[in-house]
Order: structure tokens, then sequence, then C-alpha cells
């Protein structure tokens, strides 16, 4: 990654594509050292960061990148070289194994599964229609006279600019797994229509 900071601060990259080892629950993600420095240049050029990973890689019961350990290499990686010293005996090295970029310098978390787009994980930039849609079910979520009291599906519709900076129709859906009481925008994934759709014409395609 020696040459990526500058290439992105150069005008060469449209996107810049990283993996992770592990992403948190507020979407921090932890991935090979200087990965974050790939996350920061592409902040400075405004370009889209994307984080592309298994959905086995999302670790929800880990709040933060800072409750993550971070594993340092061996001081001779760096002081020595094929056995042979290249640095004064008994120096000491800051070697880490990896590290962890905040999730404000993610777009998005591309998996197999789903896209989370990171914009709207920032209460400030939440749509109002999602707003609208987390308050609603946060109050038929505590009436115990529903059949919907703690659980069940919720969604709704609305449009947002993409991490790519395009204008999407999507819809927010609530899976049931999560309590409508205390639910939040980020328990509530922006599913793309256009998307939904084609998954709908393929699968009827299948059955007929």
């Amino acid at each position: 990654m020696g040459a990526a900071a500058m290439a992105i601060l150069g005008g060469q990259v449209d996107a810049a594509l990283i993996g992770a080892d592990r992403v948190t629950a507020n979407g921090d993600a932890a991935n090979k050292i200087g990965s974050l420095g790939v996350a920061l240049a592409s902040d400075a050029a405004k370009i889209p960061f994307l984080v592309i990973a298994p959905e086995s890689t999302v670790d929800r019961d880990t709040k933060s990148g800072s409750e993550i350990h971070i594993e340092m290499r061996k001081d001779e990686e760096v002081t020595h070289l094929a056995g042979v010293p290249i640095a004064p005996l008994g120096t000491r090295t800051f070697n880490p194994a990896f590290d962890v970029t905040p999730h404000k310098y993610i777009s998005a978390l591309v998996t197999e599964k789903r896209v989370y787009d990171y914009k709207f994980w920032s209460t400030s930039m939440i749509p109002k229609e999602l707003s609208q849609l987390v308050e609603r079910s946060k109050t038929l979520g505590a009436d115990q006279s529903l059949v919907l009291y703690g659980g069940g599906n919720t969604s709704s519709k609305g449009r947002i600019t993409d991490y790519l900076g395009r204008l999407r129709e999507v819809m927010w859906v609530k899976g049931s797994g999560a309590d409508m009481m205390f639910g939040e925008a980020s328990d509530y994934p922006a599913l793309y229509l256009e998307e939904l759709l084609a998954l709908e014409k393929l699968i009827h395609s299948m059955m007929t």
C-alpha cells in the first residue's frame, strides 16, 4: 500500500477498495496495516472508500474498533534482514500487523448479502422518512395491546444518494430479530429497490 496515498491524492484513483478481517458493530473495520492510511487519503481526495468482506466478518458483539486486540509483530522483522542486524542491538519497533479504520472514513461495507451504507449511520444525516419509520416503530413496539409489541417487521420507502453519488430508491426494513421499542436507524438497512425487483423477476422466472 506504499504508493496508494500518492496515487489517490494525485487523482489517479476513482474509488478505493480494501478487505477486512473484522467489522465491529459500529462499522469500524480492522484490516492489514496500511488500510487506515488509504482511508485517510480517500477522505482527503473525496473519493469513495469501500470495505469488501464476507458477512461473517461483521462482529456485532464487539462494539467498536477500540475493543479489537491488535497483534504486534516481532522487532526482528524490522531490525533484521535475512537474519542479519541492520539496526543497533536492542532497538525496539512499533510493528503492528493490523490497523483499524473508524467508520466515519468508510463509505460502505459490501458483503455477499448486502451493502451497508455508512452515510446514514450518523444521526445528523438520517433521511426524514427513516427517522419517521424509527419513531413509528418505537411507538408500535411499546404498545402491549398490539401483536407487534416488542417485535415484528416494519419498512418504509424513500430516496438516498448512495456512496457513489447516485440517487437511489430504497426500502428501509427492520428484521424480526430486533426489538422495535429500542431500534435505531442503524437497525434498518437500506435495500435498493432496483436490485430487489430484479431479484423478484429472477425468482419468478425460475419458478415458472
